[in-house]
């Protein structure tokens, strides 16, 4: 069923397809699209309402191990909370974490993301 979507999200996917993405695919950027309004333009990990400049389009399973730029391989988070699934560096990683106040629920989403990204789990 189709549904119409919110003001909001129409406004921020317009924002989306005009944001320049040198050397990126047809498949990525069509499903980066199609992920923020399937998500409802939120982070998939804070479910903070994300505006277009602080979008980010992750590869669940990195490209460097053989991900893809297909759909079921993207998620769409806030830019920090991507600096955050990659972050190997405490201090880098407690500054992170300060910003977000994730609960239980969420830091478990953020392991499991890091996790396909062979990065150890957080546990503070």
């Amino acid at each position: 069923m189709y549904k119409k979507l919110d003001g909001y999200i129409t406004k921020e996917i317009n924002h989306l397809l005009n944001i320049p993405y040198e050397n990126e695919r047809v498949e990525y950027m069509d499903n980066r699209i199609s992920k923020y309004s399937g998500q409802r333009g939120r982070c998939a990990v804070s479910q903070w309402f994300l505006i277009a400049r602080e979008t980010y389009c992750h590869h669940i399973i990195p490209v460097s191990q053989g991900g893809t730029d297909k759909f079921n391989n993207l998620i769409i988070v806030h830019e920090d909370m991507h600096r955050l699934i990659h972050a190997t560096r405490e201090e880098t990683i407690k500054k992170l974490l300060s910003k977000f106040n994730l609960n239980k629920k969420q830091m478990n989403k953020l392991n499991k993301l890091r996790k396909k990204c062979n990065l150890t789990e957080i546990n503070f």
